[in-house]
């Protein structure tokens, strides 16, 4: 497979939006109006196709008693902003950047992920939203987010809103089986297209140590494993790098990763961690949250998650999604 076709060539952008006051108008969010201009700086570098979607959920209807007049009200009333992003896109690089709008009604990670199918999206690009939901919510539903990353088939991008536009500098987080092979290529794609520079970090996992601990010798067992473990992802971080044809910063860390990506961005210029995700998390993850969302939340700069070769996603759109 050629680095092109690593490429999004079909952005899905998941806008919401609020109410304006005083009045009863609405607006796109400001965390996704920048997400809008991540996709856009994206799409004019590497020739995609934008869509522009708003899902109508009970956010927006609150006490509406008629969900479909709530839902044309809403149209209506992003109607001139979106109209504005479709023209910004169409006089961005040669050609412009081929823009559509959508809009749907229901729950909006069910929405989007279904849109995404639909579409055959390649990218969704969306933004945290930590503001839109209380703790409690958070833990026993989880946020919009959240479950767009846990089931979406394709990539995610979640955009950080304070992040400048553009990336200069990407931060592939791996560890070493076939997800990790695929962040790696990705971002070396992705480098390439919009010219950023690229750090590669793995973080060590010593699974063996509780067992070693039992030894008469444990400490110079735990000693000698630590080192082999050590060399062992030493050369098969080096590996990857030059499989991937860029020249890489490569970090090799004992800590844990969620702690490690933190410090890697604070001493470089990197705007982008791009990683992997691979669960479907049963009930104990969704309340703790898996790695990818940890580290998303620790980070203050945008995430990139990719799924490896082969993996497909939880949902079937031919019935509803459990909640």
């Amino acid at each position: 497979m050629s680095k092109t076709n690593l490429l999004p060539h079909r952005i899905l952008v998941g806008l919401s939006c609020s109410a304006t006051l005083p009045g009863p108008n609405v607006a796109i969010s400001q965390a996704d109006l920048h997400a809008f201009d991540q996709a856009l700086w994206l799409a004019e570098r590497i020739g995609a196709e934008l869509r522009l979607f708003h899902v109508v959920d009970w956010l927006d209807v609150g006490l509406a008693k008629d969900d479909d007049f709530v839902e044309r009200e809403i149209q209506g009333g992003l109607a001139d902003q979106l109209a504005e992003l479709r023209e910004r896109a169409a006089q961005r690089g040669s050609r412009g950047i081929r823009t559509s709008v959508g809009f749907a009604g229901g729950r909006a990670w069910y929405e989007l992920l279904r849109e995404a199918h639909r579409w055959q999206a390649d990218l969704i690009v969306i933004s945290p939203r930590r503001s839109d939901i209380t703790w409690t919510d958070r833990v026993v539903r989880g946020s919009t987010a959240n479950r767009v990353l846990r089931k979406a088939a394709c990539p995610v991008w979640v955009v950080e809103p304070s992040t400048r536009v553009g990336i200069e500098g990407i931060l592939a987080a791996v560890d070493l089986t076939a997800a990790g092979t695929r962040v790696v290529r990705d971002a070396s794609a992705l480098a390439a297209a919009v010219g950023a520079e690229t750090h590669l970090l793995h973080s060590l996992d010593y699974p063996d140590d509780v067992a070693l601990q039992r030894l008469p010798n444990a400490r110079r067992a735990i000693q000698r494993h630590h080192r082999q473990v050590h060399q062992s992802a030493e050369e098969q971080l080096h590996a990857l790098a030059n499989e991937s044809g860029r020249r890489w910063t490569v970090h090799l860390d004992s800590d844990w990763v969620v702690r490690a990506v933190p410090k890697i961005i604070a001493n470089h210029e990197v705007d982008l961690v791009m990683l992997g995700c691979v669960s479907h998390p049963p009930l104990p993850s969704v309340l703790l949250g898996t790695t990818a969302e940890r580290i998303i939340d620790r980070a203050d700069v945008s995430a990139w998650v990719v799924r490896p070769e082969g993996w497909t996603s939880p949902l079937s759109f031919d019935t509803q999604a459990d909640d």
